[in-house]
């Protein structure tokens, strides 16, 4: 049986779910990575956006006619490449840099050897990128998930070989580094694909991960430092221990916008997992540090719950805020969550934040119950409007709050989304819900429209038609020898009989009335002309629908 009422209470409830999302849409904003494939974008070598003050080199084989500005990728110019004034082999550290106007995630290179209209024989067979950001201090080396430096190349000297970048790097001085095993020379020609970096956070500090029978779950592409001690805080760690080796000041796998799968044994370089044999403690201490105060509205992480290899969501986190950068508040957000043992698949967790503001920011995840690890291979920040912070100063003074206070917040499991577009993907399909039953409905009222017309064309053609001539009967002299008053019971054969029994009469009737009396018909389609005893029918409508079976 068709429930309108429960139609009616899902459909407002989906209604309300796309209001509220397009309200996130417009007022919030998720500080991730953007997708590569949103990304590969030409940064300007070849187009000659990228300056030719902002390319340098380590040495040219010739200052004029293969210097670093003949280095543009398709372009002949001088020699038809950048040569270094030395050959290559797999020690050697020549190198060509550029230097970009701003921070950039570059997530591709494309390379290519000196044509000089087919006088070239020189092309890098590989290379190493190294690059540079302020909030990096220092030059790191790009390696892939594997923890591999090289990245292979060239075959010839005219066809241009595209690399992306597992994962990607923020950087504002970019370098490649041609490489080889044998002593060769080496030209080449470049072009970096990425976008603008526009993302807050500066880097994180995490404890680093663990290697447990030959599974390595380290977090191979950060490009901080390592230290034997966490970063300094006015958190009480007195159950940590001191000997714990700790990533600082870099970014790695935890925002290079690349979910790690169901199964972490399967594919280990997405994910960062700390097993508890290592001597950490009961949680896990990560730490963000952002260019500028945020307005923190929710924190998502993307979590494994594999149980069958001890791997389980974290039972319950912390977060510290710190609005000035300086110590951290003590009002503290704490959410624990059920253990589930039904799905095993990995999740995004989302933590809602309550209006705070934060620079710098402490959270706190601990072991689930019986698990042997606690995996991450995700993190993004949900922000508001940026414009109330400037009044944050007076609202939230770190010397008033004098006793630690734990407030608790509802959380959410979400699953997103292969590209991880949370809020456009769960708008499509709201919006498709919302079509399909508008759709739906639709259909059921244009098919109920259907079963009307047929029902009321049926009954039209049932029903004789009640304005029938009344010409022919005007001027009918003759009556019924016989009034005969008919009953009509419920059943099906007595109706027929009924029927049958009148229109009998009638024509009696009308036989007598032509032996009887002479007169001409009112319409050549009639023979007979009838005149009915109405003075036994009492309704003139009845009277009318007698005239016309009696003319049937």
């Amino acid at each position: 049986m068709f429930n309108f009422n429960f139609l009616t209470s899902q459909f407002s409830t989906i209604f309300i779910k796309f209001i509220i999302l397009i309200f996130l849409t417009i007022f919030k904003r998720i500080n991730s990575l953007p997708n590569i494939d949103e990304c590969i974008q030409s940064l300007g070598m070849e187009s000659g956006r990228i300056l030719d003050e902002q390319i340098s080199a380590s040495s040219s084989f010739d200052p004029l006619s293969t210097s670093p500005i003949h280095s543009r990728l398709n372009t002949e110019s001088g020699s038809g490449a950048w040569c270094p004034s030395s050959q290559i082999n797999d020690t050697s550290h020549e190198w060509i840099q550029v230097e970009l106007a701003d921070e950039y995630f570059i997530v591709g290179v494309r390379t290519q050897g000196r044509w000089d209209k087919g006088r070239g024989l020189e092309f890098p067979s590989a290379y190493m990128i190294e690059y540079w950001r302020p909030s990096l201090g220092r030059w790191a080396r790009y390696k892939d998930s594997t923890g591999n430096e090289i990245i292979s190349a060239n075959s010839n000297t005219q066809t241009a070989v595209l690399r992306l970048l597992d994962g990607g790097i923020i950087a504002k001085l970019v370098r490649l580094i041609p490489v080889s095993e044998s002593i060769r020379t080496v030209c080449l020609r470049f072009e970096l694909y990425g976008c603008l970096y526009k993302e807050p956070i500066i880097s994180y500090s995490a404890p680093t991960g663990a290697i447990v029978d030959a599974l390595d779950l380290r977090d191979i592409s950060y490009d901080g430092w390592t230290v034997p001690q966490l970063p300094d805080s006015s958190i009480n760690l007195n159950n940590l221990l001191s000997d714990i080796v700790c990533m600082r000041g870099g970014l790695g796998q935890l925002f290079d916008g690349i979910k790690g799968k169901d199964n972490f044994e399967e594919f280990p370089s997405h994910w960062i997992g700390w097993h508890k044999s290592q001597k950490i403690g009961q949680f896990i201490p990560l730490e963000f540090l952002f260019k500028r105060k945020q307005n923190l509205s929710a924190i998502l992480l993307h979590t494994s719950n594999f149980r069958k290899r001890g791997a389980h969501i974290f039972s319950s986190a912390r977060l510290h805020f710190s609005p000035l950068g300086g110590e951290f508040s003590a009002r503290i957000i704490e959410k624990k969550f059920p253990e589930d043992s039904q799905f095993e698949n990995a999740r995004w967790i989302r933590i809602p934040i309550p209006q705070r503001i934060a620079s710098h920011l402490r959270i706190e995840l601990f072991f689930g119950l019986n698990a042997d690890w606690l995996l991450l291979s995700e993190i993004k920040f949900e922000t508001e409007d940026e414009s109330l912070i400037d009044n944050y100063d007076l609202l939230q003074n770190e010397k008033d709050l004098l006793l630690t206070s734990y407030e608790n917040v509802e959380s959410d499991y979400i699953e997103l989304s292969s590209d991880d577009n949370i809020i456009n993907k769960s708008l499509i399909c709201y919006l498709m819900i919302i079509f399909i039953f508008l759709g739906l409905c639709l259909s059921i009222t244009a098919f109920c429209l259907c079963l009307c017309s047929i029902f009321f064309s049926s009954r039209q053609k049932r029903s004789p038609p009640k304005n029938a001539s009344k010409n022919c009967y005007k001027n009918g002299t003759s009556s019924l020898t016989s009034k005969t008053t008919i009953s009509f019971n419920n059943s099906p054969s007595t109706l027929r009989h009924s029927k049958s029994l009148l229109l009998q009469q009638l024509l009696q009737g009308a036989r007598r009335k032509i032996e009887t009396k002479k007169g001409r018909l009112c319409s050549s389609q009639s023979h007979v002309l009838l005149k009915i005893p109405f003075d036994s029918v009492d309704d003139k409508e009845q009277q009318n629908e007698l005239i016309d079976i009696a003319r049937l």
